[in-house]
């Protein structure tokens, strides 16, 4: 919904909702079980462990139910060759998920996980010219509050516990709050060749509170993760860098050097287990071509990307956690392409290959 406040200050206003159920991922093993695993659970003897790609013989119910909704607001403001902008949003997420998580045909490790988040976020743009150069700043202040319980259950007391044991993770308030500045400019060197800069700075701060236990059965808790906050704080800076020259009217060459920065955290699922940032030192060269009065769009571009502490998702014991990664290289090319007959029609193609070049090793 869009309406102008006065003629030179529009709003625009937006909501988006979405509900979906259903089954959701499946697990899978690789490996049997060991020897030593089979000697203290006697159980897995009998177990049907699946190794074929795509199979599994999850015995347990699986299921997801996803609610989210979102509203958005934005002001426009024109003064003289500036345009100020003002973006205040809000979003609400509610995830259940019920899931085997052990893949075999025994009720090993039944799982069920609830997570709840509000996001507030806050961001001012200004933009404009000056003279041969088009610049850009934004400011954004994001807040994020989320409420975690996972945990996995042992229904038969197959495993060392007595039935109708769990393992219970809470992470009663993780609550994350991002402060970031922008600037972005085009500095025109003349009617051909421009120079691209920018840079970002950001610190984002976390704080989790979140405990542990066992539950034995209905009559016994022992806590594997006392009650405990922890707080971290990151900050980074990164820059972007380029060039684009322009060969002819709708055609052009470019090259940009650049930098990010993901940040860490810490996981919900076990107790004060910590994961860093990730960052990302990336080059590019490509061109992009608009061909036959504009009916063909024609884009080819090479990358070599540099990542240190890269973050990767791996099941360590009986739980998920976010790990880093020491290092890790990825090259490769796209080729893009988008043809458009007359109005009614547009078809398009993309091609991206990329190999990884050193191996990742987990830390």
């Amino acid at each position: 919904m869009s309406a102008d406040l006065t003629d030179a200050l529009p709003l625009d206003l937006s909501a988006t909702g979405l509900h979906g159920s259903g089954p959701t991922n499946y697990f899978t093993l690789h490996n049997l079980p060991t020897a030593q695993a089979v000697a203290l659970n006697h159980f897995l003897a009998g177990a049907v462990v699946p190794l074929e790609p795509h199979r599994t013989c999850a015995n347990d119910p699986i299921d997801a139910s996803r609610s989210y909704a979102s509203g958005a607001a934005t002001l426009a403001w024109q003064v003289g060759g500036a345009t100020i902008k003002s973006i205040s949003s809000y979003s609400r997420l509610a995830d259940e998920n019920i899931g085997d998580d052990d893949s075999i045909n025994l009720s090993a490790f039944p799982s069920h996980f609830i997570s709840r988040s509000n996001t507030c976020s806050e961001e001012l743009n200004v933009s404009g010219s000056l003279g041969p150069v088009d610049a850009g700043g934004r400011r954004v202040l994001h807040a994020r509050r989320q409420l975690y319980e996972a945990a996995l259950r042992v229904p038969t007391g197959d495993l060392p516990a007595p039935p109708n044991s769990s393992l219970q993770h809470e992470a009663i308030g993780y609550v994350t709050k991002t402060y970031a500045a922008f600037a972005d400019a085009t500095w025109r060197l003349s009617t051909r060749l421009r120079r691209l800069g920018g840079v970002r700075y950001s610190r984002d701060e976390q704080r989790v509170t979140q405990d542990s236990y066992m539950n034995f059965g209905p009559a016994m808790r022992i806590a594997t993760c006392p009650l405990q906050t922890n707080e971290i704080a990151f900050t980074s800076t990164t820059p972007r860098l380029g060039a684009q020259y322009e060969l002819s009217a709708g055609n052009n060459v470019y090259a940009t050097f650049s930098k990010g920065f993901k940040i860490g955290g810490f996981n919900p699922d076990s107790c004060n287990n910590q994961y860093n940032p990730e960052k990302l030192t990336a080059y590019e060269i490509g061109i992009k071509n608009r061909l036959f009065d504009n009916i063909l769009t024609l884009n080819a571009s090479a990358f070599y990307y540099d990542y240190s502490d890269l973050q990767l998702s791996q099941v360590v014991g009986l739980i998920r956690l976010i790990t880093n990664a020491a290092a890790a290289e990825v090259k490769g090319a796209e080729l893009e392409a988008v043809w458009q007959p007359d109005i009614h029609w547009t078809i398009n193609a993309n091609c991206r290959c990329s190999t990884p070049s050193t191996p990742i090793s987990p830390i």
